[in-house]
């Protein structure tokens, strides 16, 4: 907690044993301690006016962490990697559920709901995008203007568009027809953000630029009413060419606004690719014509490492999405992620991920399309996998890559894969020899999925005896991963025995079963039959409960599945502190359901 002059930590947020923790918990050390450091400016020297204004606190914080990652660890490359790391945000965004980050709040019970992803991640965010359409140094010098005009005291966003514009138009970085709180009240006062679809009229050699509000969900109730045609954005345009490649975070945008139908721009050579939002420094998702589409899987198949890897990254989160919104066919996502046998750079990875995981997920209750379309999994990341395996690499984001991809080789059954952790674990319990810490997690979850009941039993004793919490907490989630049903449900009730289970570590393990697709139902029941009583341990705690109820619901995708939430929100009509993540499990589990009408049979199809 960032209090003036005494921040309060969790001790697993602020200590870091560099022989037992690992690279990502130290990652966590990092990104909190500069979280809360940036609060005593934003926050502190600086308090917002009133509630509506949370995001001036946990946006700026949320941005200037990054900026203390990068001063602290510039070889973590973490405002390269802000984008993929905010890719949570981007997705909730795109709900119909969303709110405005700047939102009215009238009464107490507000508030608390306001610590969410849209205050933290999509305030940052276009904190983000301001720095590269005003530029880096004409942000940095409005954002000192505003904090000395306004230290001691308070303030609301207006006074930071006063700021900025001042030094905008000092230092002429902003055209003059326009102001910072023109542009930025479209991305504060109202939720979501656009998609701009570039089409290439190639008679006249021109790109012709339209956007409209951009919902994942193609049933969505909003899309024929007139709200949804006055959703309109000024969103700031930047482009490259196959020969410019010029990808500069800061360039002078092209500027689409409210109201203007389409934007004309001419270009010199009609035979090469195009590719717009230079490293995705706005906030907003491209769709191209399929030709340009065609012309990018070429030029990534061929040579990757011309386009630069966040725009590389975000060709593969949009194509996903836009795949998920039907706006194209999630088959162009996959024609994509074909080159991936031959990336290098984790970020890209990270994008890629997302969206593999999800349909990996999608189609696991068909055990002949999900075993194809894992064996398809496994062909793109066994490259890396062969590459390093078991031996940890130096580098920090591969060393990251390296855990995802050993973990999903582990996970889809790979022989050599199991057998290693069966060698790292038997000589841990026979010769006491240590597993590298970074590997832990996937060592104990591919024992408690592969073991006996005899093993699965002796590894919860183990964790029961441990003094030390996060070892604890890593083998209680990691047994989760069992495939023996009567096991499973035994750690689940374990996960209310606080003599086990840390009551801040409850709703992880409830999560961990929910993700176990012999869970799914399980975990459900669990939570419906304890609603009451979780209401009462964690209704005044802003993330716990949301989160439950996200992560927990979040694989749903039949009928059934999405029928039985909507029972739950009629038998449990006091949601507290999570009604507005009920109201997004809803339209999640509707986008699922959806998604598995439209693309199962022809996923099936491109895989054969």
């Amino acid at each position: 907690m960032e209090n003036w002059g005494l921040i309060a930590y969790r001790e697993t947020s602020l200590l870091y044993n560099n022989v037992t923790d690992t690279i990502a918990n130290k990652r966590r050390v990092s990104l909190v301690v500069s979280h809360e450091l940036a609060h005593q400016w934003f926050g502190n020297l600086v308090t917002m006016r009133w509630w509506n204004d949370l995001w001036l606190n946990e946006g700026f914080a949320s941005w200037v962490e990054y900026l203390g990652l990068n001063h602290s660890h510039p070889e973590w490359r973490d405002l390269d990697y802000f984008f993929v790391s905010e890719l949570g945000p981007f997705v909730q965004d795109s709900l119909e559920s969303s709110h405005p980050i700047s939102v009215e709040v009238n009464d107490p019970n507000e508030i608390t709901s306001l610590f969410d992803g849209i205050s933290y991640g999509k305030g940052a965010s276009i904190i983000r995008m301001m720095n590269a359409f005003l530029t880096e140094n004409t942000f940095k010098k409005g954002v000192t203007q505003y904090l000395k005009k306004h230290e001691f005291s308070n303030a609301e966003q207006n006074d930071l568009w006063e700021a900025l514009t001042d030094q905008a138009k000092q230092d002429g970085t902003l055209d003059k027809d326009l102001t910072v709180k023109l542009i930025m009240d479209t991305w504060t006062l109202r939720k979501g953000y656009p998609v701009v679809t570039v089409e290439r009229n190639y008679s006249e050699n021109k790109l012709v630029l339209t956007q409209k509000w951009f919902l994942l969900n193609p049933e969505n109730g909003i899309q024929n009413t007139s709200e949804y045609k006055d959703y309109q954005w000024y969103v700031p345009f930047t482009f490259t060419t196959k020969s410019e490649k010029n990808f500069n975070f800061e360039n002078r945008p092209i500027w689409l606004k409210p109201n203007e139908g389409k934007n004309e721009i001419n270009l010199n050579n009609t035979d090469e690719w195009y590719i717009g939002n230079l490293q995705h420094a706005g906030f907003y998702r491209l769709n191209y014509d399929q030709e340009n589409w065609n012309r990018l899987i070429k030029q990534l198949e061929e040579d990757h490492s011309v386009i630069n890897p966040i725009n590389r990254a975000q060709i593969l989160d949009d194509t996903y999405n836009l795949g998920r919104a039907e706006l194209i066919d999630q088959t162009v996502f996959l024609n994509i992620t074909k080159y991936l046998k031959n990336e290098q750079d984790p970020l890209p990875f990270t994008a890629a991920l997302y969206g593999l995981n999800y349909i990996s997920t999608m189609l696991q209750s068909d055990f002949f399309i999900s075993s194809k379309f894992e064996n398809y999994y496994k062909s793109l990341i066994k490259p890396n996998y062969d590459k390093n395996e078991w031996n940890e690499t130096e580098d920090a984001n591969e060393l990251s890559l390296q855990l995802s991809i050993t973990n999903l080789m582990c996970k889809f059954g790979d022989n050599g894969c199991v057998y290693k952790a069966w060698e790292f674990f038997n000589d841990w319990k026979t010769n006491g020899k240590q597993i590298p810490s970074n590997f832990k997690t996937i060592v104990y979850q591919t024992i408690a999925k592969n073991a006996n009941d005899s093993t699965w039993i002796e590894m919860l004793e183990i964790a029961k005896n441990t003094s030390e919490n996060s070892e604890r907490l890593r083998i209680l989630r990691s047994l989760t991963h069992t495939q023996n049903y009567n096991l499973l449900k035994y750690i689940l009730s374990l996960s209310y025995d606080e003599s086990v289970v840390r009551r801040q570590d409850m709703t992880s393990i409830i999560i961990d079963v929910a993700n176990n697709p012999i869970g799914k139902r399980m975990a459900f029941d669990f939570i419906d039959e304890k609603w009451d009583d979780l209401l009462k341990k964690f209704g005044d705690i802003s993330f716990t409960l949301a989160n439950l109820v996200k992560n927990s619901f979040k694989n749903f995708n039949t009928e059934f599945e999405l029928n039985s939430l909507k029972n739950f929100q009629q038998k449990h009509p006091d949601l507290g502190i999570a009604v507005n993540a009920f109201k997004e499990s809803l339209e999640t589990v509707s986008s699922n359901k959806r998604w598995m009408d439209s693309y199962q049979k022809s996923i099936t199809n491109w895989l054969n």
